[in-house]
């Protein structure tokens, strides 16, 4: 199957057929040479993490290893192996695909779930996380080097071309590789670079939190529009607390804003409202839960806003990696 290029312009792949922004978004790929398996996209992390049973045997070892890789969200760790390979993008509707260029990935040979024990069992490990963020950082706090990011990794891609490296996303669809006219009916955030000893990346843009029902007014720091959760999550100073309730289930141990709060994220770089929802009324885009804290040290001391996939339900999104610009083009102005 020949790869098609983004060097005439952004390649777009539908993904793989989901009932709801509830269950994430997931596209089907090729890894090493390997036979197809759906890898879910990750905005709130950078890198491939994807078990060893998912990969051909076109692959690489770094001779290095890796071990309690962490994502926050869920508690799961995994350990294994570095490996340079390539990946093969596809599109669950048509024969178009484009294959990456080879970069490093985490290739896991140890799964640790949270309340489960250990497993080396290969049947058993199905981790399978496509991390396409920015500005992110590893469990020990360094900041995740680009070049890990799969989807910057497309041929014919630079930066200051006539496709930039980056992506767009909906909720049906990824472009790989941008162009004017991908991003037509955008609206974009300028970000500025990260301080050199941090790394080359951008830094996530500000954005500002309030809930009007409760009289809290706007709270502004940093902003992720993370794909791989599906409940968001506020941190602000102490002395700004709306209704809230123990969640429950999976959010149990969190505090969650009540039902019936109005949530509002803006951003003083745009002149409209980014996102803006009802708590625990899904009708109006609202994520599973709003976890409410004070906890800011691992954030600047400054207020943070992941707002959850379910941001795309109002909005697509654009990372443009050449130029430091994240864009929004709103559904309700939308073509």
């Amino acid at each position: 199957m020949a790869a098609t290029t983004a060097a005439s312009g952004g390649v777009s792949l539908t993904l793989a057929p989901k009932s709801s922004l509830s269950e994430g978004l997931h596209l089907p790929v090729s890894i090493a040479g390997g036979a197809q398996t759906n890898v879910m996209l990750d905005t709130g992390s950078t890198g491939l993490v994807i078990a060893q049973r998912y990969l051909g045997s076109d692959y690489t070892s770094t001779g290095e290893t890796f071990s309690d890789f962490t994502y926050s969200s869920s508690g799961n760790s995994y350990s294994g192996e570095w490996v340079t390979t390539t990946v093969r993008f596809l599109s669950a509707d048509s024969d178009t695909n484009i294959e990456s260029a080879p970069f490093k990935v985490r290739m896991v040979t140890e799964q640790c779930k949270t309340g489960e024990a250990c497993t080396r069992d290969q049947d058993d490990i199905t981790v399978s996380m496509m991390g396409i963020g920015f500005d992110r950082q590893d469990p020990h706090g360094t900041t995740v080097d680009p070049t890990l990011n799969p989807f910057l990794n497309i041929p014919g891609t630079a930066k200051g071309s006539a496709v930039a490296p980056g992506y767009v996303l909906t909720p049906t669809q990824v472009t790989l590789g941008i162009t004017d006219a991908d991003t037509s009916g955008f609206e974009f955030i300028q970000l500025d670079p990260l301080p050199a000893d941090q790394g080359a990346d951008w830094q996530m843009p500000t954005a500002c939190v309030s809930v009007p029902t409760a009289g809290v007014a706007p709270q502004c720091g940093g902003l992720l529009v993370d794909t791989g959760l599906m409940y968001s999550i506020v941190q602000v100073p102490d002395g700004f607390d709306p209704p809230q309730q123990q969640g429950n289930g999976a959010d149990a141990t969190r505090s969650v804003l009540q039902s019936g709060q109005q949530v509002v994220i803006t951003s003083p770089d745009l002149d409209r409202t980014i996102y803006s929802f009802t708590v625990g009324d899904p009708a109006t885009g609202a994520p599973d839960d709003v976890a409410w804290g004070h906890h800011m040290a691992s954030h600047g001391n400054k207020p943070f806003m992941n707002t959850s996939l379910h941001t795309l339900s109002q909005l697509d999104y654009a990372y443009d990696a050449g130029a430091g610009r994240l864009g929004f083009r709103f559904h309700d102005v939308r073509d």
